[in-house]
């Protein structure tokens, strides 16, 4: 389906009767647009580049006046272990091949932690015993590609526990290289810390841009205190140290946007930090913290 393009203002517009989760997905349909006005994307900057070669930022104006949202407002715990429920079945799908035992799902305090699973198999049901994977309640209101990225670590985990790779030391805190190797097939980056070992995971593009596809939000719910309290050593189940929030840890650095149309409330969502214009509005997109 062809996007309208206004050459003029540089503007491609979402129509309104066009039902689509999110706008960044239409970010590279736009730009492609604007390359066959004359002009070359660069891969590598992402901005475009004119015809004597000359790079200049992309100034395309993305604009979304209908937002049709996949997920329910997560405000109640069985809102939100559902919708990560949801969200293990499509990452297990997309990412693991579908080869994932299902566990079983808390959201409860993790001290010094992102989330852990087990390593035995803690949860009955039924007839059969699950794994408990568990998402830290002080920590659930993160920005979404954060909570994503802990929960494909943990993912990772079971993965490792399946097919009887010893990804972890020391009780389940030190984080090895075979940990490394095998997170960073899925859309995450790991990164070194001097006492957890290969645990620091990190949000990629190609995480951000997927989360974006899914049409997936914020969680709106943590059990309070959530940023910037000092936790205790991590607990001695595999994975306590997924991202290690302790030490006083901060909030952590902005990976997308979040654009509002004051009139007519139109969603967007950005990887970049750039302004929005609403193709039915006209007017310039507020940025919500």
């Amino acid at each position: 389906m062809g996007l309208p393009y206004s050459q003029e203002r540089n503007v491609v517009t979402i129509p309104y009767s066009f039902k689509t989760a999110q706008c960044e997905h239409w970010a590279f349909r736009a730009i492609k647009k604007v390359a066959r006005a004359g002009q070359k994307r660069n891969p590598v900057s992402r901005h475009l580049t004119g015809a004597g070669g000359k790079s200049k930022p992309c100034k395309t104006i993305i604009s979304c006046p209908e937002r049709k949202v996949n997920m329910k407002e997560t405000v109640k715990t069985s809102r939100a272990a559902g919708q990560l429920e949801k969200m293990f079945r499509t990452l297990n799908r997309d990412s693991f091949n579908g080869e994932l035992e299902e566990p079983i799902i808390t959201i409860q305090s993790t001290p010094g932690a992102y989330g852990h699973v087990t390593v035995a198999k803690t949860w009955k049901r039924k007839d059969d015993w699950r794994h408990e994977l568990n998402m830290a309640a002080d920590w659930l209101e993160r920005p979404i590609e954060e909570v994503t990225a802990t929960l494909i670590h943990e993912m990772v985990h079971l993965y490792n526990l399946k097919n009887n790779i010893q990804d972890c030391s020391r009780g389940g805190t030190y984080h090895n290289r075979k940990f490394k190797e095998e997170a960073e097939k899925h859309m995450i980056s790991i990164e070194k810390h001097e006492k957890y070992g290969w645990t620091i995971t990190k949000v990629t593009e190609e995480l951000i841009e997927y989360i974006i596809a899914q049409g997936w939000e914020d969680f709106q719910m943590s059990r309070f205190p959530l940023y910037g309290i000092k936790a205790p050593g991590g607990e001695k189940t595999k994975g306590g140290n997924a991202g290690n929030p302790g030490e006083g840890q901060e909030r952590p650095k902005k990976t997308s946007w979040k654009h509002v149309c004051p009139k007519c409330k139109a969603i967007a969502r950005t990887t970049k930090e750039i302004p929005l214009i609403c193709g039915n509005c006209n007017i310039n997109m507020e940025v919500e913290d």
